[in-house]
C-alpha cells in the first residue's frame, strides 16, 4: 500500500530500537529481582517517529480525522478523548523485519489504535492478555505467569492489511511475536488519552534518543 511504502522509505532515518526492556513505565521504586517490574523482554524494530511523518501523509490525515477520534471515544465509552501531544509518539509507525519482535509490555497511555499497513510472511502476531490488570489491582502473579510461559487467557490475532486494532494498552499486556521472512511488518500507531496534553514517560523517550545517537 502507499502508506506502507511511505513508512518503509523512512526506515533509513528511523530509530532502530534494539534492547531488553521492562514491561512497565519506570516508577522510581526498588523492586526485588524476579518481580514482574524487573523482568526484561527483547524488543527489536525500527520506529518512525511523529516528527518524521510528513504533515500531508495519509497516515497523519487519518490520525487527525476528527470523525475517527469521536468514533473511538464512543467505542471506548469515555466522556473525554484526546490525541496525544507527544512530539515523538503521538503518531508513529513500527517496522519489523526478520527476527524483529516487540516484547511483553503495557503502554503508558489509555488507548492505542493501530492499523496494519503490511503483513509479514510469517510471525508478527499480536498476542495479548486483556485487562490483566486494573487501576486497583496490578495482578502481579498473573503477569508473572505469562512471563513464565503460561498461555491461559492469552489471545492471538493475525491481522490483515487495513485491519484496525483498538485496545487498552495500559491494562492489556501485549506483544508482537517474532517476524520471519523477507517481507516486513509495518503498522501505524495512533495514541489517545482521556487526559489532555498526555506525553510519554521520559525513560522511554531518553532510550529512544540514546538509540538514535
Amino acid at each position: 500500500s502507499f502508506m506502507a511504502a511511505e513508512i518503509e522509505a523512512r526506515v533509513p532515518l528511523a530509530c532502530r530500537y534494539e534492547a531488553d526492556r521492562i514491561s512497565y513505565d519506570a516508577d522510581g521504586k526498588s523492586w526485588p529481582v524476579g518481580h514482574p517490574r524487573t523482568v526484561t523482554h527483547r524488543s527489536r524494530y525500527h520506529q518512525v517517529l511523529n516528527h518524521q511523518i510528513p504533515n500531508n501523509s495519509p497516515l497523519r490525515r487519518l490520525y487527525c480525522w476528527e470523525a475517527l477520534r469521536e468514533f473511538l471515544r464512543q467505542l471506548m465509552g469515555y466522556e473525554t478523548f484526546y490525541r496525544s501531544e507527544c512530539p515523538h509518539l503521538a503518531l508513529s509507525a513500527k517496522v519489523a523485519g526478520d527476527g524483529d519482535t516487540d516484547g511483553w509490555h503495557f503502554d503508558g497511555n489509555d488507548v492505542v489504535f493501530s492499523v496494519l499497513l503490511k503483513e509479514p510472511e510469517r510471525g508478527g502476531l499480536f498476542e495479548y492478555v486483556p485487562n490483566i490488570r486494573t487501576d486497583k489491582d496490578e495482578n502481579y502473579d498473573a503477569v508473572a505467569a505469562v512471563f513464565a510461559g503460561n498461555r491461559d487467557g492469552l489471545r492471538s490475532a493475525k491481522l490483515s492489511v487495513g485491519d484496525l486494532n483498538v485496545f487498552q494498552g495500559d491494562h492489556t499486556l501485549h506483544r508482537v511475536s517474532p517476524v520471519t521472512g523477507d517481507r516486513r511488518r509495518v503498522v501505524g500507531l495512533f495514541c489517545y488519552d482521556r487526559v489532555p496534553g498526555t506525553n510519554f514517560g521520559e525513560p522511554y523517550i531518553e532510550e529512544l534518543r540514546r538509540q538514535m545517537g
